[in-house]
């Protein structure tokens, strides 16, 4: 019986570890964007900066900054994994503003907001 017990309860535990695991991993999303240099989409690797904001113009930023280095673009396309941190996303609106240089070379280009 004892060991029924022990049993069943480091099965409940090893579930509930699971879920744990499993809701810190529904935070973060894929973004695919464009990127076009004077109209061209480019074919290159970039460096990416991507804020969260509360609104378009003059808004809070939402959780910090993240720069993704290095970001392979092809054809003007890009895709990148983005986590804001638990709470960012709460039923609001939400904009995401895009910052993006040619690799190793520091933030140059302007940036542009996306919206939710």
């Amino acid at each position: 019986m004892r060991k029924r017990l022990v049993l069943a309860f480091m099965s409940f535990f090893i579930i509930c570890l699971s879920l744990v695991s499993v809701q810190a991993r529904q935070r973060a999303f894929t973004y695919q964007g464009t990127l076009a240099d004077n109209g061209s989409p480019v074919n290159d690797n970039y460096d990416l900066q991507f804020g969260l904001f509360d609104c378009p113009t003059d808004g809070a930023q939402v959780g910090t900054a993240i720069t993704v280095p290095n970001v392979s673009v092809s054809a003007g396309i890009f895709t990148v994994t983005l986590d804001f941190g638990a709470g960012s996303f709460n039923g609001t609106n939400r904009f995401l503003e895009i910052g993006a240089w040619p690799s190793g070379a520091g933030p140059l280009l302007c940036s542009l907001l996306d919206s939710w």
